[in-house]
C-alpha cells in the first residue's frame, strides 16, 4: 500500500510542474485567455490608427471571464483602418490589412505581438 501512495504522490507532484499548455500542446499565451478571438478596432479619424484586441471567444466578452485580464491588445500593431484578418496555417499567424494606409502586418498569436509590417501596399478600391 505504501508503494501505491508514493506513486500517486509522485504523479501529482510531476503533473504540477512545468508550463501550462492548451490546444494542440501550444504554450499558454501572454493574455492568459484560452479561447481567443482577435478583433480589429478601426478609428474613424484619418490621422488615428487602429488596434487589434484579444477577446474571450468562449464567453463573447472583451476581457477574461474572471476579469483577471481586463483588456489585452496585440502589441506593436500600428496600422490605420484594419479591415481584414486572415488566419494562416493552424492559426499560429495572422495577416492584417489596413485599408487607410495600405499596410500589411503579421501577428504571432503565440506571443500576441505584431512581428512584421509593410506599409504602402496598393489595395483594391
Amino acid at each position: 500500500m505504501g508503494g501505491l501512495s508514493f506513486l500517486a504522490a509522485a504523479i501529482l507532484f510531476f503533473t504540477g510542474c512545468g508550463q501550462s499548455y492548451f490546444f494542440a500542446g501550444r504554450p499558454l499565451p501572454p493574455s492568459g485567455i484560452l479561447n481567443r478571438a482577435v478583433v480589429a478596432i478601426q478609428n474613424a479619424s484619418i490621422t488615428g490608427s487602429g488596434s487589434l484586441e484579444i477577446e474571450d471567444a468562449h464567453y463573447d466578452i472583451r476581457h477574461s471571464y474572471d476579469n483577471h485580464t481586463p483588456s489585452f491588445f496585440i502589441t506593436g500593431y500600428s496600422g490605420k483602418g484594419p479591415t481584414t484578418i486572415q488566419n494562416l496555417p493552424a492559426e499560429r499567424t495572422g495577416a492584417v490589412f489596413g485599408a487607410q494606409d495600405g499596410s500589411l502586418a503579421l501577428v504571432d498569436y503565440a506571443s500576441e505581438k505584431s512581428t512584421t509590417s509593410v506599409a504602402g501596399l496598393v489595395g483594391t478600391a
